[in-house]
């Protein structure tokens, strides 16, 4: 295992991008902190679409993040934030984790170091700690996990290496890493660059490989532990990708485009345990499948800055049980991103059904309004499956679909947000400032999300539409 992450690390230097706010220069010594305090409420249907005993949900909670940036005035930083959770009651959430029923608790959401002095260049880094790995289109990299990474980003080109792995959640209610994650390094890398004016090419890369994976132990632990691990991965995802800035938070007037095409190999293992009925099953796949997302935004000339877009997304699955085709994304996704071209992250495959790119064909269609103080997202989307009677993935419900039809069925996004200033609080943003991000003196907000997954053929005809509704006002102190 020593002589492999190495050599991967060479492969992921040359082929692979992940993108992260990097920290400007010249900024003053000494530390800025930060308050964010969030109220909502959250409300989703019955995640068995009504074909079981799964009751409704419809809780409040409050949402508490704390930030610090640290920067000594010449090459070193370090970011350190945490959040406290306090739900009405238990509910369901899928935070950079599996889908888990959730009480209050408090967590340790980044903490890392930073140098900046390898190199003469401005834009180089070294990072090691619980950080924000971030891509913009979150289907790649959206989660904080530990690592260590070098980035290197001047204005032509944009590369980055690292290594991770989730070791602890940092929450004081005990949750372990989801089993999905424990036990698994991901080594990755990213290189991009500007071809020509506005427009940008790149490759990125993440390899995958489980360890310490002994599925009798794990069986045999179930009384202890609570989420046995039943895969071991090796696998390794390449996506080549290009676009005009279609993800940037001011987006430009007429087209924006991206389009990005990935390929998935390597071998997975999965163990099924016995049953009454059924002796334990060990399946052992080659793998060779495909993934793309293709968009196209439009800024119409009007007034009112209005767009209107499309995308299409595929993800190849199983046949007839051979699963050596079955894409998967890298477990290190949300799918969350703003490519509605307005500041809102709003789920690329629905927010009621949250699907994942597996055995998964999605045509979208939405209209968006981005305005300086408001703006407002209409999705709608369209879903079916590549193989009928093969599985699908999606955190948003609990069943499978049955039977041999495609068609999965139809999703509505509606997202509105109105952004404004705490009068009791600071208007810039000192600790994203001081990181390089975009600050912005608007930066509390209300903000609506309402979706709905209409369940189609695939479904049992009694099947019942499943929604998802959050509310949440958001002050920044």
């Amino acid at each position: 295992m020593s002589t492999r992450i190495p050599k991967l690390m060479m492969f992921c230097a040359a082929f692979g991008v992940t993108q992260a706010a990097q920290p400007a220069q010249d900024v003053p010594a000494g530390w800025q902190t930060d308050l964010r305090l969030g109220l909502g409420y959250f409300g989703e249907g019955e995640r068995d679409l009504g074909l079981g005993d799964v009751d409704e949900t419809s809780e409040g909670y409050a949402d508490l993040q704390a930030s610090a940036y640290w920067n000594s005035g010449l090459n070193w930083a370090a970011f350190f934030r945490a959040q406290g959770y306090a739900p009405t009651d238990e509910v369901t959430v899928t935070d950079e984790d599996q889908p888990r029923r959730s009480e209050s608790f408090g967590r340790l959401r980044e903490a890392w170091l930073e140098y900046r002095g390898l190199t003469s260049y401005p834009g180089e880094v070294m990072r090691v700690g619980l950080q924000r790995l971030r891509d913009p289109d979150g289907l790649w990299f959206d989660r904080n996990i530990e690592a260590v990474r070098w980035i290197f980003d001047t204005t032509l080109v944009q590369t980055h290496i690292g290594v991770a792995e989730s070791f602890l959640t940092y929450r004081t209610d005990d949750s372990d890493p989801p089993a999905s994650m424990r036990d698994r390094t991901f080594v990755f890398g990213g290189i991009g660059t500007q071809w020509t004016a506005g427009h940008f090419v790149g490759a990125r890369a993440i390899h995958a490989f489980d360890h310490n994976v002994d599925f009798e132990e794990e069986i045999t632990d179930d009384d202890t532990r609570r989420d046995p691990k039943r895969s071991d991965r090796n696998l390794t995802w390449i996506d080549l990708y290009t676009h005009n800035g279609y993800y940037d938070t001011k987006p430009q007037a007429g087209w924006s485009y991206w389009a990005d095409v990935s390929a998935l190999v390597g071998d997975r293992k999965d163990f099924t345990p016995a049953t009454d009925i059924d002796p334990a099953v060990e399946t052992d796949d080659d793998v060779k499948a495909m993934a793309a997302d293709l968009g196209l935004r439009y800024r119409l000339p009007t007034t009112v800055p209005v767009q209107v877009g499309a995308h299409y997304a595929f993800g190849s699955g199983s046949e007839d049980g051979d699963r050596e085709h079955r894409y998967e994304q890298t477990g290190l996704h949300s799918n969350l991103s703003r490519f509605t071209g307005t500041r809102s992250n709003v789920y690329r495959f629905n927010g009621a059904l949250q699907a994942d790119l597996t055995n998964l064909h999605v045509g979208t269609a939405y209209i968006s309004i981005p305005q300086e103080r408001w703006d407002a997202s209409l999705v709608y989307s369209h879903f079916s499956r590549q193989h009928a009677g093969e599985p699908i993935v999606a955190d948003g419900i609990s069943v499978q679909p049955e039977g041999d039809g495609k068609s999965l069925g139809d999703g509505y996004d509606l997202t509105v947000a109105y952004y404004f200033s705490n009068p009791m609080g600071r208007n810039r943003a000192p600790v994203e400032a001081a990181r390089g991000d975009e600050g912005d003196d608007l930066r509390s907000n209300v903000r609506l999300r309402a979706s709905m997954f209409d369940p189609k053929a695939a479904f049992p005809e009694e099947a019942d539409p499943q929604y998802m509704v959050k509310l949440e006002l958001t002050l920044w102190f």
